[in-house]
């Protein structure tokens, strides 16, 4: 198992499968939840924001345990891949709110 499933599978703790699915709409079936706590698929964000709120665990916490960027860091790091005239459109627009 790798790290978010071990944390996933701890947070769960002795609910069933079948019984998180159901907390989710099952917007996660128990299948999924259960290659998730194997480790045989990586998670989504928007199930880790799913669960993060079943579980009432962090969700940055989550994202980072599985992998994801601080959403910060992505952010600066999207903004540094734009043209310098992207730049400074996206600057100047956040200067008119």
């Amino acid at each position: 198992m790798n790290e978010i499933g071990n944390l996933l599978k701890k947070l769960r703790g002795i609910k069933s499968l079948r019984m998180i699915a159901e907390l989710t709409n099952n917007q996660i079936s128990h299948n999924q939840l259960s290659l998730l706590e194997k480790g045989e698929v990586y998670p989504k964000e928007k199930h880790l924001e799913i669960l993060s709120k079943i579980y009432n665990y962090p969700y940055e916490k989550l994202l980072k345990t599985a992998g994801y960027p601080n959403k910060i860091e992505k952010i600066f790091k999207e903004f540094e891949e734009l043209s310098e005239e992207e730049k400074r459109n996206f600057l100047n627009r956040i200067n008119q709110l």
